[in-house]
């Protein structure tokens, strides 16, 4: 056995003392997720929350080498003794978020505000803090173990939404903060579409018909999109909906309220499809200030190379390259690795103000 680097001696410290008594394995594509905690609480709700990616027993049998195992331990905060550097957040969001130091073999991630800490290597992957009170971003750390893998394969990483149309067509959607991706996404499924992925999506541009990949995360919505889609109406007790019903459309928009969309209770069972082929990508630039009408045109992203701005999305301090190493800073996928991806793929752009019938119309019977 090699001997231990630096961050799999600090994360056997946490780990070789505990009891790991939960196990579930999540699978997407040929990359399988095992995930193990010393808290029984935290692994029910993790087996509730991946049930449609949920996969065997969570038993990882022998010939089982292709499995990436995540554990996360139960603690108080920890006060570690390094000189953590703070990592620069997306353009346009504000305040610390998260910090990285960088140690032989890894990288420790810590979450300023909850005092989590991810330690991170090629045979490492350990969550140790308040786990159970911020179960999202361990649900969010499995998921950086599924964008990092096909990362590393060269799929584009894009920041969107993807559906698979009743006739089979896969449709990504992208659009700038608050554009309504989701919200657009929600009502494809509710017309009978399936759900691919809420907010990441993966490019392969190595066959002929591109395909995307979504990661197991479900749909997280303003409470704008709940109030306008019937199917959503059990999310929230009727007060709270009535409170909400009284806000002007100007304050819904602007609320910093997120709810998760449980796709399986609200849309039926067997909606989740986790890989497609991708056919067409719609970036969504209309305004909800607008006064034109909405309309969806077919555009030469080479030519209108801003907006990719809307689609990129970087990997994240979570991500390692395939020696192991930790970029020292967010990486920007240039425009080209885009245009690439999406040489195939029909592009479209919706302007106008914002119209959800409208482009859902567009979507059901697209005009070619």
């Amino acid at each position: 056995m090699p001997e231990r680097t630096k961050i799999e001696e600090l994360a056997a410290r946490f780990v070789d003392e505990r009891t790991l008594i939960g196990s579930l394995l999540v699978e997407v594509g040929d990359v399988r997720v095992r995930v193990r905690t010393d808290r029984e609480s935290l692994a029910d709700e993790l087996r509730s929350y991946f049930a449609p990616w949920w996969k065997d027993d969570g038993v990882v049998r022998e010939n089982d080498d292709d499995v990436i195992d995540v554990v996360a331990i139960e603690a108080d905060p920890l006060a570690l003794d390094h000189d953590f550097t703070d990592w620069p957040r997306d353009p346009g969001k504000v305040g610390r978020k998260e910090a990285i130091v960088d140690l032989d073999g890894g990288r420790i991630v810590k979450k300023v505000r909850t005092g989590m800490h991810f330690l991170i290597g090629p045979r490492t992957k350990v969550a140790i803090g308040p786990c159970a009170a911020n179960s999202n971003q361990i649900i969010n750390f499995v998921n950086a173990q599924v964008l990092g893998h096909y990362y590393g394969r060269g799929h584009a990483l894009c920041h969107a939404s993807g559906v698979v149309m009743e006739d089979g067509r896969g449709i990504a959607i992208s659009g700038f903060s608050g554009g309504g991706k989701s919200t657009l996404a929600l009502w494809l499924v509710g017309d009978g579409s399936r759900f691919v992925s809420n907010d990441r999506v993966l490019i392969d541009a190595s066959r002929d018909r591109a395909r995307m990949l979504g990661v197991p995360k479900l749909p997280r919505i303003n409470p704008g999109t709940l109030l306008s889609n019937p199917a959503l109406s059990g999310i929230l007790p009727a007060e709270r909906v009535e409170a909400l019903r009284r806000l002007p459309t100007s304050e819904l928009w602007d609320l910093e309220e997120k709810y998760d969309v449980n796709i399986d209770r609200c849309f039926g069972e067997g909606r989740i499809q986790s890989a497609a082929p991708l056919d067409a990508f719609l970036i969504l630039s209309w305004d909800r200030r607008s006064t034109d009408p909405m309309s969806i045109r077919h555009v030469d992203l080479a030519a209108r190379r801003e907006l990719i701005a809307a689609i990129r999305k970087p990997p994240g301090p979570f991500w390692l390259d395939a020696e192991g190493n930790a970029p020292a800073a967010p990486i920007e996928p240039n425009d080209e690795s885009y245009l690439e991806a999406l040489a195939n793929v029909t592009v479209y752009e919706a302007t106008g103000r914002v119209d959800f019938e409208a482009a859902r119309e567009y979507l059901r019977n697209p005009r070619r």
